[in-house]
């Protein structure tokens, strides 16, 4: 036997591409499927950093909105005192 019939036997040069299709299909698959859990962290890591400032501003306008609450309330007693 020649090395072409021991070849053609064992599929061959399509037996190879088809072969190297499924390898280059299967590492598309592995490389983006990385990629896009790499993604989602990042983007869970966004929204997660956005929400702790929101919650952060959210705690800072209460105590402003609490001291601007007093100030309305001691301005108010200091008129009422005067008006008195």
């Amino acid at each position: 036997m020649n090395e072409a019939s021991i070849w053609a036997e064992h599929g061959g040069l399509i037996g190879l591409i088809i072969f190297s299709l499924f390898g280059l299909i299967a590492t598309f698959i592995v490389v983006l499927t990385r990629k896009d859990k790499a993604s989602q962290t990042f983007i869970k890591e966004i929204l997660e950093n956005d929400r702790a400032d929101r919650r952060e501003d959210r705690a800072d306008h209460r105590v402003t909105f609490d001291r601007l609450g007093n100030a309305l309330d001691s301005l108010t007693n200091e008129l009422r005192k005067r008006g008195d």
